[in-house]
């Protein structure tokens, strides 16, 4: 959990944002970085889904919340 606190800790603090404008592709603004935060965020729902597999029922459900509520950063 430590892992994915600091995590959550990096793209709250826009570690992963370079910037923030319009984009003519999708008609509104968003925000322009780096995507390598995806790979992370998939290395964690690999992990969280061994600790299910394992019996680890309340970690992984504590885990699962956690990523969930990082993708709902933007």
């Amino acid at each position: 959990m430590d892992e994915i606190e600091a995590f959550a800790q990096r793209v709250k603090d826009g570690e992963y944002c370079d910037g923030w404008g319009w984009d003519d592709t999708i008609h509104e603004e968003r925000d322009w970085g780096d995507e390598s935060w995806a790979e992370e965020i998939d290395e964690f729902f690999l992990q969280t889904r061994s600790l299910l597999l394992q019996g680890d029922y309340k970690l992984a459900e504590d885990a699962f919340r956690r990523l969930f509520d990082i993708l709902e950063m933007g």
